[in-house]
């Protein structure tokens, strides 16, 4: 029993992110598999930062650091340790493996908790300004609001999914909806998406 622990121990380790130490893509893919093998019904909510590559071009890779440690930490608090699965996929992107019945409510939480205490990661003139002038990708000069949280959810029933890839495909496709909406939290029927209805 005790091997049995340390070695899934070693394994969670092996594939954690190093800056949050939250599980990385091995573990998140096996425990898709897992809830899928299981029968389980699940929400999988895509969460990725908008605006965070000028954040970091404009105060370095440090403070971009401790804007992704205040993700994690945000997400780790909305989550419940016996029914949630959170992860880091890598860079400013997150899962979260949500059985919580209330997981609508988490993802507001943790928008609003995030999109509020990001603010204090900025210099106290471009809190007032409500953003960064930056540039865009063709070099013109740009203004970004204050770095925001964006969530997308796909709703998955017991059978309904693949596999890990299948559900981390239309997790994309969720997120990229939730970037594009004035809240920044979209949700998507996993049956909707595979009849081609989305």
């Amino acid at each position: 029993m005790v091997r049995a622990v340390t070695e899934v121990r070693v394994e969670a380790a092996r594939y954690a992110n190093p800056l949050t130490f939250l599980p990385g893509n091995v573990p998140l893919n096996s425990h898709i598999d897992r809830l899928i093998a299981n029968g389980a019904a699940f929400v999988a909510c895509y969460f990725d930062l908008d605006h965070f590559k000028p954040f970091n071009d404009r105060y370095g890779y440090w403070q971009g650091d401790e804007v992704l440690k205040a993700t994690g930490n945000t997400l780790a608090s909305v989550c419940e340790p016996t029914r949630d699965f959170l992860g880091h996929v890598g860079g400013d992107d997150f899962l979260v493996l949500f059985q919580s019945d209330d997981w609508r409510e988490r993802v507001e939480r943790a928008i609003g908790t995030f999109n509020e205490l990001v603010t204090r990661f900025y210099a106290p003139m471009e809190r007032i300004a409500g953003g960064i002038h930056g540039e865009d990708r063709l070099a013109r000069p740009t203004f970004y609001g204050f770095v925001r949280l964006s969530a997308g959810a796909v709703c998955i029933g017991p059978g309904a999914a693949r596999g890990s890839a299948h559900v981390s495909t239309v997790a994309a496709v969720a997120k990229r909806w939730a970037k594009e909406h004035a809240s920044g939290f979209a949700v998507l029927e996993l049956s909707e998406f595979d009849a081609g209805v989305m």
